[in-house]
């Protein structure tokens, strides 16, 4: 019985032992050992563009070298410990998304599979923040209109607390939490400008006020400047001082000009059209606004031989065609390079950036949240903006500086 057991024993062994070396002669063509492993050269960096410096999270940045590999995978590229999207590769150039840190000195670093060590480091500049909050706003129980600057960069910023109505300003030399320039005010201000000596003009912005407003520096009581037959929603002046002036309702807006004697003129007429704001720019007057039909859009009237001698109404862009239904746009700036920049209640992108050939962009995709009430240019590359609190997108109140890299158009009113 033993016997026979110890034999059908060494039979299924010697049975397990044949079983084992077939499938090896079967497999042995797919072993995992390279005996020639392809080593890669190690990369190199030779220069980051822009070499100035970058905006956090924005536009993309170009690594110049060589030695990396072709398929965008294999690569890989550090700032700091963040490993930034690559958007393309080539043997000697690798695009990348700018990610979103900030920092000077930033360490950068590529490796690729197949190399045995990192590239060499360079220091990058600098990354900068986009956006920074000023002020200190961001009390659900205030709302933020308005916003101008001065000659120095101070900003004056329109608030709404309860039924408290009051002018801040927030000093150029802090860009910190905000002072009262001025309370109580009589309006809800919706359109402000700095005007020649330091004065604050202002409107309601509503139907039911049809005065200009003037604020005397230093934050002194308002007086009633000019009493216009209609309503005003917005403000700007020309290079002589004169003031562009408009608003009205659904039925009709008018647009004014008024001149440094407080007499006036009405200049052009906009049927079903509710003017939400004003811009003098190279010889024109833009209006943004909304038509009786839920239409946002941008039109404007060429100045002809006099201030007062406007060409006919003409659209610029439509609004709504390019950001679709149910958007309001109430806010207009341009830069000195000619782009119209329009602030919005577009999600996710407020800012709409018009190009002089009328091109359009969203200005930061993914960066700034709406809505975008008003906007000023400052005396350098920042572009200011209130922004109130949106339920649909989940933010609150804030006065924001923006770094657009770029100078604005002149603002004429802090200018005389």
């Amino acid at each position: 019985m033993n016997q026979i057991f110890t034999k059908q024993k060494a039979s299924l062994f010697i049975s397990f032992i044949l079983m084992l070396f077939i499938a090896c002669e079967r497999d042995a063509t797919k072993s995992v050992f390279v005996e020639n492993p392809e080593v890669r050269p190690d990369p190199i960096i030779t220069s980051i563009e822009p070499a100035d410096g970058s905006l956090s999270g924005i536009g993309q940045m170009t690594i110049n070298g060589s030695n990396f590999s072709t398929t965008t995978k294999n690569n890989v590229v550090f700032f700091g410990s963040t490993i930034a999207t690559i958007v393309s590769a080539t043997e000697s150039e690798l695009i990348v998304k700018t990610p979103r840190i900030v920092g000077d000195s930033i360490e950068v670093k590529v490796s690729v599979i197949g190399a045995q060590l990192f590239s060499n480091v360079i220091y990058y500049n600098k990354i900068v923040e986009a956006t920074r909050e000023v002020g200190g706003y961001g009390n659900l129980s205030e709302d933020l209109y308005a916003i101008a600057a001065d000659a120095n960069d101070n900003l004056y910023v329109a608030v709404q607390q309860g039924s408290q109505l009051r002018l801040d300003i927030i000093s150029s030399d802090s860009i910190g939490k905000s002072q009262v320039y001025q309370s109580p005010v009589p309006i809800v201000t919706r359109g402000m400008k700095m005007g020649p000596g330091g004065y604050l003009y202002l409107v309601k912005g509503s139907e039911f006020n049809k005065i200009l407003y003037r604020v005397p520096p230093g934050g002194g009581f308002q007086q009633p400047y000019v009493l216009l037959p209609h309503s005003v929603y917005d403000l700007d002046f020309d290079p002589a001082g004169n003031i562009y002036i408009a608003g009205g309702d659904t039925s009709m807006s008018n647009l004014f000009l008024v001149y440094p004697d407080k007499s006036y003129d009405s200049v052009a007429v906009y049927t079903d059209v509710l003017v939400r704001a004003v811009r003098y720019f190279d010889g024109y007057v833009y209006i943004a606004g909304v038509t009786r039909d839920s239409v946002a859009a941008v039109w404007r009237n060429e100045i002809m031989s006099a201030p007062n001698d406007l060409g006919p109404n003409e659209m610029v862009i439509d609004v709504t065609a390019e950001l679709g239904q149910g958007i309001e746009a109430y806010s207009l700036t341009f830069a000195q390079d000619g782009d119209m920049y329009v602030g919005t209640t577009a999600v996710p992108n407020p800012i709409l950036v018009v190009h002089p050939d009328g091109s359009n962009e969203p200005l930061y995709p993914g960066i700034l949240a709406p809505q975008i009430f008003d906007m000023v240019w400052g005396n350098d590359n920042f572009l200011y903006v209130t922004r109130r609190a949106s339920v649909r997108a989940g933010t609150e109140p804030r006065a924001l500086r923006i770094d657009m890299q770029k100078l604005g158009a002149p603002y004429y009113g802090r200018q005389l």
